[in-house]
């Protein structure tokens, strides 16, 4: 393995960019969860929104 000026080997940099995305989304999941329990309203529109705008998206682009 070919290392970059005394930085870990490349594969090793891979499988902690790998462990930062899963640590990111376990952040962001919690993070949901605790919106969630504060106010369900919220969260729940937040949700319908964000699916019609998907939906809208969608729709203009096959036109």
């Amino acid at each position: 393995m070919t290392t970059n000026r005394g930085q870990r080997p490349a594969t090793t940099q891979q499988l902690d960019a790998a462990g930062r995305v899963k640590e990111g989304m376990a952040v962001a999941r919690d993070t949901v969860v605790e919106t969630y329990r504060e106010s369900p309203p919220v969260v729940l529109g937040a949700a319908a929104v964000l699916v019609a705008a998907v939906v809208a998206l969608v729709m203009w682009r096959k036109q």
